[in-house]
C-alpha cells in the first residue's frame, strides 16, 4: 500500500519517479533461471496501472548492460512488473526500500 500510494502521488500527481532500492533477483529483466543473482540495485518507477490484472508498475533500469549483460538486456529499457513482485523485490534479501 505504501509503495502504491507513493507511486500514485509522485508519478500520477507530481510527474516524478519513485526510486526503488531492490533485490534484482525479482526483476523480470534480470531473470536467468538458476543463475539469477541476488544483487542490490536501483530502479526508477515511472508508471502504474491499477486496473491491470494483476496491477502493475512500469520501471526503467538505466544500468542496463553495464551491470546485467544478459543477452537481450539494453541500457535504459522500460519494464513492467506486477506490483506484488516489485514489493517483494524491495523486501527480499538485498532490497532496502524506496524514496519518493
Amino acid at each position: 500500500r505504501d509503495l502504491t500510494a507513493a507511486v500514485m502521488l509522485d508519478v500520477g500527481r507530481d510527474g516524478v519517479p519513485v526510486i526503488g532500492a531492490v533485490d534484482a533477483f525479482n526483476l523480470p529483466n534480470w531473470q536467468a533461471g538458476s543463475a539469477t543473482p541476488h544483487t542490490r540495485h536501483a530502479i526508477a518507477i515511472v508508471g502504474y496501472d491499477n486496473t491491470a490484472n494483476p496491477p502493475t508498475f512500469t520501471y526503467i533500469d538505466t544500468c542496463g548492460r553495464s551491470c546485467n549483460n544478459r543477452g537481450d538486456n539494453q541500457n535504459g529499457q522500460v519494464h513492467v512488473i506486477s506490483q506484488a513482485q516489485m514489493v517483494l523485490s524491495i523486501q527480499n534479501v538485498l532490497g532496502s526500500g524506496f524514496v519518493w
